[in-house]
């Protein structure tokens, strides 16, 4: 499955590829980058960012908390990613602008891939 979503303040955009094969989800963002990208044989999860896009690859996605934690620390660095490149560090003073971005993103992944759950 695939989702892609972004947002208007920093332009950005996010693809999610999931319940797909490392193989596959590889090719997937490989096509997208035109980049070749190395995933360790024992990674659940990949992020891959360019400029202000990121990338995701989950490889098994079933509603538990290990798969929403995973989701959530893939989506870190996507978070990191973006407001770094955007040129907001990490500081005590800009920690909601890092934690709303996070939340925006994640309940909108969460909401679409629970949806999306349901209907298969």
């Amino acid at each position: 499955m695939v989702i892609k979503l972004s947002e208007p303040i920093y332009n950005s955009t996010l693809t999610v590829f999931y319940n797909i094969s490392k193989e596959d989800g590889k090719k997937a963002i490989e096509k997208l980058t035109k980049k070749r990208l190395h995933f360790e044989e024992d990674w659940d999860g990949v992020f891959h960012s360019e400029g202000n896009n990121g990338y995701i690859w989950i490889g098994s996605f079933d509603n538990n908390v290990e798969d929403i934690g995973l989701l959530s620390h893939e989506l870190m660095h996507f978070t990191f990613n973006v407001l770094g490149w955007a040129g907001i560090e990490a500081t005590p003073e800009s920690d909601e602008a890092y934690t709303y971005f996070f939340q925006y993103y994640q309940v909108k992944l969460l909401k679409k891939m629970l949806r999306l759950k349901d209907e298969d």
